[in-house]
């Protein structure tokens, strides 16, 4: 739980000091971010009394956020990274 809330405000520091660059991005992932703390929260301490694994309702959410991000963003460049390995299989199999 200390993780993900030091992860969650490196975030936004993050976003603060790169607010002009990469603000739907980084807005994105914080959000993201805060769905998945909030379901972890409510999860553990289960208000109202309810045995719901609200985890599994605000995962999805923050995937969907996520895989956003990837797309939308290029997030981690993973279209890049995505590129150069087919290239360099193809490459050795040739």
């Amino acid at each position: 739980m200390l993780m993900i809330i030091i992860t969650l405000g490196l975030f936004f520091v993050y976003f603060m000091k790169n607010r002009e660059q990469k603000i739907g991005k980084i807005r994105l992932i914080v959000i993201a971010s805060i769905t998945a703390t909030i379901g972890l929260l409510l999860s553990y301490f289960k208000p109202f009394g309810f045995i719901i694994d609200y985890m599994a309702i605000c995962l999805p959410l923050t995937c969907l956020m996520v895989v956003i991000a990837i797309w939308k963003y290029d997030f981690l460049s993973a279209k890049d990274n995505g590129r150069n390995c087919v290239v360099e299989f193809t490459s050795e199999s040739l």
